[in-house]
């Protein structure tokens, strides 16, 4: 993936410094690698056995909420947020996939929680 940070932006389909293992054979396409922030199967209509998780906790970042679309034959997908950090994304489909558009993951500085006043000592009196 590459981090664009003037859009504030993930492009999840650049694999430059990926490390690949196996492929798996759609028909007559062939898949080497899998964009990051997807998850799909080809079990069957409606299935819900991909599965794919981003977290981005102990990063400044949050991820923008609404950009996870559903695509191919016959998908079921959710992506279910733990807060602004975490997203954990199930679907499938007889060829299904859920994952943000044209493989482009939308983030936002995280505003950090607030610690409360600083404690006061003796000396600063």
């Amino acid at each position: 993936m590459r981090f664009k940070p003037a859009t504030l932006t993930l492009e999840l389909s650049d694999t430059t410094f990926a490390v690949r293992q196996g492929w798996a054979s759609f028909g007559d396409t062939r898949i080497e690698a899998t964009p990051l922030a997807t998850a799909g199967d080809c079990v069957a209509n409606d299935s819900q056995t991909g599965r794919g998780n981003i977290d981005l906790t102990g990063t400044p970042f949050s991820i923008e909420p609404g950009q996870f679309q559903t695509s191919g034959f016959n998908p079921s997908g959710t992506a279910t947020f733990r807060g602004s950090q975490i997203v954990n994304l199930r679907d499938g489909g007889y060829c299904g996939s859920i994952g943000p558009p044209e493989n482009v993951l939308r983030l936002a500085f995280r505003t950090p929680p607030s610690r409360g006043p600083r404690p006061t000592s003796a000396s600063n009196r």
